[in-house]
């Protein structure tokens, strides 16, 4: 059951297919869905959370959802390299604490501040990061430490622009750190040679999502109600992406004397890293 919900499975369906019964105490599948995320959240926080994750590049991006009587964000951050989902929040305002909230996930996973963060166009993406990452300055004296920026932390910012729901336009630029790191960085992910800032992997993440999350899908009528069941089916289909699914955009071509045709070496795990 828990598969199927992880995948995006109607309850409908599941109710048809088990033979459960939808508002039972502890065969529900809404039960199932819960525990299931909370259990994905714990190993979450036990496995990725422990600042071991050398992140090289972190996109960001939110998600706008439709639930019963009003909209809430889901804000999704993702370690390009390694196509690690570094964690999610859903909060029902798009402001700097929605991103506050994210970014204490990527620094609990952050091995250090020495990567590069894109975001989209919220002016805020940049100002919250800052502060996310500041260092502590130790002298010695009693009471709080002074904080600063760090210097390793890089962000750029993909900003678009719209005309009728389409993009016509993407300006690009370096919040933080020059030009030539920012492209460094880029340059250094395998199969980003291009070097370009944008953030098309955190937007296709969201598209995993949307398609494994009933709530998530555009037009449905599968709406939540709350933002508890929303969340939990979030860190469920995360655990799910992180820890079940190889990345096919990981594979390794074989390229060899001995190698034949259209010959790929299997994705490695996202964790423990490589």
């Amino acid at each position: 059951m828990v598969t199927v919900l992880a995948h995006g499975c109607p309850v409908q369906a599941i109710v048809a297919a088990f033979g459960v019964d939808e508002r039972g105490p502890g065969g529900a599948p809404a039960a199932w869905q819960a525990r299931a995320g909370a259990q994905g959240r714990r190993v979450h926080a036990h496995l990725i959370e422990t600042g071991r994750v050398d992140l090289g590049q972190v996109q960001a991006d939110e998600l706008r959802v439709r639930v019963v009587r009003g909209v809430v964000w889901l804000a999704t951050a993702l370690a390009v390299p390694t196509r690690l989902w570094l964690g999610g929040v859903v909060s029902a305002h798009r402001d700097h604490l929605l991103l506050r909230a994210l970014l204490v996930h990527v620094r609990r996973c952050a091995a250090g501040a020495g990567f590069l963060l894109c975001t989209d166009g919220l002016a805020a993406d940049a100002t919250e990061a800052i502060r996310a990452f500041r260092q502590a300055v130790r002298t010695g004296r009693v009471g709080r430490p002074r904080l600063i920026p760090t210097d390793d932390l890089l962000i750029a910012r993909a900003i678009k622009q719209y005309a009728k729901r389409r993009v016509v336009a993407v300006t690009r630029h370096v919040v933080q750190g020059t030009t030539e790191q920012v492209q460094a960085v880029l340059r250094a992910i395998p199969g980003k040679a291009d070097a370009v800032i944008t953030t098309a992997d955190a937007e296709r993440l969201n598209a995993t999502f949307r398609a494994s999350l009933v709530p998530l899908a555009r037009r449905t009528r599968r709406a939540v109600h709350d933002l508890a069941t929303l969340e939990v089916a979030l860190w469920l289909a995360g655990s799910c992406y992180n820890f079940c699914t190889p990345h096919r955009s990981l594979r390794q071509r074989l390229d060899g004397p001995g190698a034949r045709r259209r010959c790929w070496r299997e994705p490695p795990p996202r964790w423990p890293p490589v």
